[in-house]
Order: structure tokens, then C-alpha cells, then sequence
């Protein structure tokens, strides 16, 4: 009520001014001009008196701007700061689109095919998203529980020595031909290579010979399937829980390398570790 009382004492006063100077100015003209111009003025008195009021009425709505008395300016800043953050939703929403529709494809390619990493670390990297941060985390969640089934069906998986015939499968197969699955794999059966090298590394779990974990190593280095590399780790963890090695997650492969890259480690289980015999490369 304050305000409004202001307004209004505002409005009086202005109006109340602005008549008495009317006033004035009209007296000293009728003062200062002639008999014989007098009558001109009173018979233009009208016309005078209406021009006047406009530009009463003009100074006054220019006063209004100026002072913004009824808070037009406070309200239309408002509207306007309104509009702005109306437009800044719709740029977050359709940003946050656009990550969504990344990370479903960042996603497919993580659990597809053995999954790939390079497609899950870039996945990792959304988690900064504060909008979609749940949205990632369930996702790698999901991720690692695909890959936890796509391991476990590869461990039942039958490897056997190709392109020959020896008859050895699984694990009567020799060190030397598992370590030599990890790298590379007949070329008719290129299709299927990551579940052989995966295959390879999950049978190299019991194999207590040098250089078994370097290798592991190396695929932990240079492979960008997650099935392999997950069961690459296994196998390493399982070959080094005498030595006191444990992964915290099914991803942690750099934890796992940096504990071997550890000189001592190195040596401690190069010193238990035994060559494997040599063996021909076809029986």
C-alpha cells in the first residue's frame, strides 16, 4: 500500500504542478499581448489548452519510463531474464539429447561383439554430464554385466589346435599354442578371433610358467575387447593371489599393470615360475 500511496501522491502533485505553471504562463500572456490579440488567443484557447495537455501527457509517460513507477521495467527484466532461461533450457534439452543418443551408441559398442574399450572409456567420460549422470551409471552397470555373461559363455567354449588335427582341446592344450592364440589366430577363422583369444586367455589361468603373466600383461596393454581383457585379468589375478595381487574391479586393468610394471613383483614371480617345455609346434 506503501507504494501504491506514493503513486498516487505522485500523480496529484505532478498534475497539480504542471496546471499551476499552465496557469502562470497563460497569465502573463494575456498580461503581456495586445487588446486586439487577446480575442485570437480566446478563440484558440481550445486548440492551446489541448496541445498543452498532450504534452502533459507526453512528459508524463516519459517521467514514467524514467522512473519506473509502477516497476514496468523491473517486470519486463523479469519477462526477459524468463525468455533467456526458457531458451537455455531448450539448449540444455537438446544438448542432453544429443548425449543420450551418444551414449546409447557408446553403449552398443561396449557390450557388442566381445565389446569394444576404447567405446567404454569414452562412455566413462559422460559421467561429468550432471543431467545424465544416472542415466551412465546404470549403463556401465549394464555394461559389465553383459560382458560378465558374454565371459562366462566363452569358458564353455571349445579350443582346439587349428588348422591340424592333434586331438588336443581346451585344457590339454600346450602353454606355447595358448600364448600363441593371444596374439593372433588362423586367418579363415578371423571372425571369431576375440573368442579365441579370449578363450586363450581364460585357459592360461592355471599355467604357472614364464612368461605367462607378462603376456597377460601385454593383452591387458594392446587388447580392446572387454571379454578378453577380463578374462586376461582373471587369469592374472588367479596366477598372482600367491603374491599377493587383487584386482578391485573386472575393469581394473591398469591396476593390474601397475602392480607388474613393480620391479619386485616382477622378480618374486619370475623366481617361482618355471619355463615351459619346449614343445614342437604340431605334435
Amino acid at each position: 500500500m506503501t507504494g501504491l500511496k506514493a503513486s498516487f501522491l505522485f500523480i496529484f502533485y505532478f498534475f497539480l504542478g504542471n496546471a499551476l505553471l499552465f496557469i502562470v504562463v497563460l497569465g502573463s500572456l494575456f498580461c503581456i499581448l495586445k487588446d486586439k490579440n487577446r480575442k485570437m488567443l480566446k478563440d484558440n484557447l481550445s486548440l492551446a489548452i489541448f496541445i498543452v495537455f498532450l504534452a502533459l501527457i507526453l512528459i508524463f509517460f516519459g517521467n514514467i519510463t524514467e522512473i519506473d513507477m509502477f516497476g514496468f521495467k523491473a517486470k519486463l527484466k523479469e519477462a526477459d531474464d524468463i525468455v533467456e532461461e526458457v531458451k537455455k533450457l531448450e539448449k540444455s534439452v537438446k544438448e542432453s539429447f544429443k548425449e543420450y543418443s551418444n551414449i546409447l551408441q557408446l553403449y552398443e559398442e561396449s557390450v557388442s561383439n566381445g565389446g569394444r574399450e576404447d567405446s567404454y572409456n569414452k562412455l566413462l567420460k559422460y559421467r561429468q554430464s550432471n543431467m545424465l549422470i544416472d542415466v551412465v551409471q546404470a549403463k556401465i552397470n549394464d555394461i559389465k554385466a553383459q560382458i560378465s555373461i558374454q565371459t562366462n559363455f566363452l569358458k564353455s567354449w571349445t579350443l582346439e589346435w587349428v588348422p591340424y588335427s592333434t586331438g588336443l582341446v581346451n585344457e590339454k592344450l600346450h602353454t606355447d599354442w595358448l600364448l600363441g592364440f593371444l596374439v593372433h589366430s588362423d586367418p579363415k577363422y578371423v571372425q571369431i578371433q576375440w573368442e579365441i583369444r579370449g578363450r586363450a586367455a581364460q585357459l592360461l589361468a592355471n599355467r604357472k610358467e614364464w612368461p605367462v603373466p607378462d603376456k597377460l600383461i601385454e593383452v591387458l596393454k594392446s587388447e580392446n575387447r572387454l571379454v578378453v581383457k577380463v578374462l586376461a585379468l582373471e587369469s592374472f589375478e588367479n596366477l598372482m593371489s600367491d603374491f599377493g595381487y587383487v584386482k578391485k574391479d573386472m575393469f581394473d586393468f591398469q591396476g593390474a599393470i601397475t602392480w607388474w610394471e613393480n620391479k619386485d613383483n616382477r622378480e618374486r614371480v619370475k623366481a617361482k615360475f618355471s619355463a615351459p617345455p619346449l614343445r614342437p609346434l604340431v605334435p
